[in-house]
């Protein structure tokens, strides 16, 4: 008489096949069969040392593996190839991903140890061919040797058609020297989501990208190089404690993101909208054409030197200029600035409109903007001045050179003198019109 029992061990769900009747108890001989389903971590007895990876068929029965090389190779479009326990590969292998073949770690690590002979190898590849895979569930760790002119990339994502996803997932490039290809990661595809940890050996940036970075979580010496042109970028947080958070290399896009430089300047970058910069030893952000709804918060540096525009958000920088505006045109924007004697904002023939502009630093004889050497043309014009000591020796404008011709107008002045007589002189030679508008043209 045969009968079946199913039971649940752990995550495995267990059905067993018996000849014989119900009473025939433990000890039983005779002839059974069986299969496993579920992630073979609660297996004992199978698979030996060969059960570190495994891919299950259709009807969630495993095929087991005992390195991932050989289960890669195995491995189709629609597998999932899983780790059931921490596993070291010590071998000089590199691994070239499959479209559609996934991987699950179930909360382990990979760690994988290169010598000092491999040289200029790419760990985790696309090989130059589209690929689209996920990885779940664990982290990848990665040491070499450190060797004069010795250098391997963890992971390069070297076709644009290519992405890879991470979900619950760490990458980790533990050590190594910065001989050529100089980057441990490298994105020319689309890199979304997963931790990046940069160890304190790597000194220059640990990611290169010239494709597009989404959900990007990032703790190394120094951050991200951005080198794809016009390519956008979202919902990243870098975290550096060595360097530049975020570097520009062509002109990028850079959205709804979080960049916190513990040493360094926070950011370079063309575009930069709904973001965060932090510097606590450094610049805040240079290089930007359009600055849009940003906090910027940094100290001994520029908190941003502009190319273009700057609209809404706010700037907060102690010990240096809030904003080195040039001929761009600051508008709408809440400016914080604690410098001895220095100005806030440093304008040419630029403008600066809409803005709240505070000195917080507790001493007479600050100034918050001052128009640069040569300057004709610069505009001021419906703006708060508000200075931390209430002195007549602050002063809202001032300049380089004597008799800078400046247009202002509509500004408020508070705790202040409103401009330096000897430095600036008044541009504006129209008066209102009986609604109170007055026409600035310059």
């Amino acid at each position: 008489m045969a009968f079946t029992s199913s039971y649940t061990d752990g995550l495995i769900q267990q059905s067993e096949y018996y000849y014989g009747t119900p009473e025939m108890t433990p000890g039983l001989s005779g002839s059974f069969s069986g299969s496993f389903q579920g992630d073979g971590s609660s297996l004992t007895g199978v698979g030996g040392s060969s059960g570190k990876f495994g891919i299950s068929d259709s009807s969630g029965s495993y095929t087991y593996y005992s390195d991932l090389s050989s289960s890669l190779q195995a491995a189709t479009a629609g597998d999932t190839i899983q780790l059931f326990t921490n596993v070291t590969e010590a071998s000089d292998h590199v691994y070239h991903l499959k479209d559609k073949v996934d991987f699950n770690f179930n909360g382990n690590e990979l760690f994988i140890s290169a010598s000092a002979t491999l040289d200029a190898k790419d760990m985790f590849s696309d090989n130059d061919i589209a690929v689209s895979c996920s990885f779940y569930n664990g982290r990848i760790r990665f040491t070499q040797g450190t060797g004069v002119g010795i250098f391997n990339r963890l992971l390069y994502i070297d076709n644009p058609a290519s992405e890879i996803t991470n979900i619950g997932f760490e990458w980790e490039v533990e050590n190594g020297t910065n001989a050529t290809p100089y980057y441990p990661i490298r994105n020319d595809g689309t890199l979304n989501g997963g931790k990046f940890i940069g160890g304190p050996d790597i000194f220059n940036y640990l990611i290169e990208t010239y494709g597009v970075l989404k959900n990007l979580n990032v703790y190394a010496k120094k951050g991200i190089l951005f080198k794809g042109y016009l390519k956008k970028h979202y919902n990243l947080k870098v975290h550096t404690y060595g360097g530049q958070a975020g570097s520009e290399g062509t002109n990028s896009y850079v959205y709804d993101s979080y960049f916190h430089a513990e040493t360094g300047q926070g950011l370079s970058a063309f575009y930069v909208i709904n973001c965060t910069i932090i510097a606590d030893d450094g610049a805040g952000i240079t290089g930007t054409r359009r600055l849009v709804n940003s906090t910027i918060r940094n100290a001994n540096g520029i908190g941003v030197s502009l190319n273009g525009e700057m609209i809404g958000g706010s700037v907060y920088t102690d010990n240096d200029i809030s904003i080195a505006a040039g001929s761009s045109e600051v508008l709408g924007v809440t400016i914080y600035n604690k410098d001895y004697l220095g100005p806030g904002i440093t304008l040419g023939n630029g403008e600066v409109s809409n803005c709240a502009i505070i000195d917080d630093y507790a001493h007479n004889g600050q100034k918050s903007i001052e128009v640069d050497s040569g300057a004709t043309t610069a505009t001021i014009t419906n703006c708060t001045f508000d200075f931390y000591t209430n002195t007549t020796l602050n002063t809202a404008i001032t300049a380089d050179d004597d008799d800078t011709p400046v247009f202002f107008a509509n500004n408020t002045f508070k705790n202040c003198t409103p401009t330096n007589p000897t430095k600036v002189t008044q541009a504006v030679l129209n008066t209102p019109d009986a609604q109170g508008n007055i026409s600035i043209n310059n």
